[in-house]
């Protein structure tokens, strides 16, 4: 069976994966963004982009959607094939890590620099939102077993005052 791709939002990573999905044999059957006439697609299986929502409230009424609708939904979690990534999680699945009591990431954007939506609250701009679901999303995928005690972030506002850079 084919498998099929509707794009909603054919911002800066729509077109990434409209340009992209073909060479994993993937058909782009929908492409749609804001403008209302474009909005008419229904019944697909969705795949949101980071920041999926702004907060928890619109993300249940997403999934609530989609359980209504039938169709399965999550979100794109590509950092999980980085390099160090596989290689964090080879060696924890064959046990050359020991026991884990705590995991410590860091990321910084260069020079604070950040572009398009990234640098506005009101579009889900800032680094908790562009890079900390992947950091948090990389050690549940590591360790599905692993129970998340406590998370501790130190945000820093160096360029734009706005959002965390």
């Amino acid at each position: 069976m084919q498998v099929k791709l509707g794009i909603i939002g054919y911002g800066g990573m729509g077109k990434w994966h409209g340009e992209n999905a073909p060479r994993a044999d993937v058909e782009i059957a929908a492409v749609c963004d804001i403008l209302e006439e474009r909005r008419k697609e229904a019944g697909k299986h969705v795949i949101a982009e980071k920041p999926a929502a702004m907060n928890v409230q619109e993300l249940d009424e997403m999934e609530a959607a989609c359980k209504k609708a039938g169709v399965f939904f999550t979100v794109h979690q590509n950092r999980r094939w980085d390099k160090d990534m596989l290689i964090v999680k080879e060696a924890y699945d064959k046990g050359m890590l020991g026991d884990i009591f705590t995991i410590e990431s860091k990321l910084h954007s260069g020079n604070g620099y950040m572009h398009e939506w990234h640098i506005y609250q009101k579009y889900g701009g800032g680094m908790i939102y562009d890079w900390g679901v992947h950091l948090i999303d990389q050690i549940l995928y590591m360790m599905p077993e692993a129970k998340i005690k406590s998370i501790y972030a130190d945000i820093k506002n160096v360029l734009h005052e706005e959002v965390d850079d």
